[in-house]
């Protein structure tokens, strides 16, 4: 703020006072002049250091008043900023527990799958293994049966070739016998 400085106009040697109107010598009116004039600093300087302090204590009030604002709405924004962190973190969780179910389902379903093929190829190899001992039991029982009736058709052979090579050999003997008689027959006609 400015000061104010009260001019009075000059007047006569004598004047009247400011404040009763009795007339007065220049002198006293002067002095009583600076005296208004001082008064009138001093009352302006009270004012204005009662004002500088009345901004001052504002200014201190107000500082004061925003910071606890500022306090309070960074607080408030904080905990809407943790409460939304929060809810991201969970959001992000729940997504991650989805998918990570998502692709352990997969994984299963494709563990689930290739367990099944397994036990179909497996079922598969034990029917073929059954199969195959069937065959084995069977080959086996017909081999046994080929070798029964080759054993068989063996040793009807082996008797007829023997029944054969008997009565060959008996028609040869006789033969043999029979010519033997006949030479001795006629060795003994000539001896005779």
């Amino acid at each position: 703020m400015s000061s104010e400085v009260i001019a009075f106009e000059s007047h006569p040697a004598t004047e009247n006072c400011p404040w009763c109107k009795n007339p007065i010598s220049r002198e006293e009116f002067q002095e009583i002049e600076a005296r208004i004039a001082e008064q009138e600093r001093n009352r302006l300087a009270a004012e204005r250091s009662r004002m500088q302090l009345e901004i001052e204590t504002y200014k201190r009030t107000l500082a004061a008043t925003l910071k606890a604002e500022h306090e309070e709405r960074l607080k408030t924004l904080n905990a809407e900023r943790e409460e939304r962190e929060a809810a991201i973190r969970q959001t992000a969780i729940i997504e991650s527990e989805t998918r990570v179910k998502s692709s352990m389902e997969g994984q299963i379903t494709a563990l689930v799958s290739e367990r099944d093929t397994g036990l179909a190829r497996l079922k598969q190899v034990e029917d073929a293994k059954i199969r195959e001992a069937s065959l084995r039991v069977d080959a086996e029982d017909r081999l046994t049966t080929y070798k029964a009736e080759a054993g068989k058709r063996e040793d009807a052979i082996r008797k007829e070739v023997a029944a054969q090579t008997e009565a060959t050999l008996r028609a040869s003997t006789e033969e043999q016998r029979e010519v033997f008689r006949q030479q001795l027959e006629a060795q003994a006609t000539k001896v005779r």
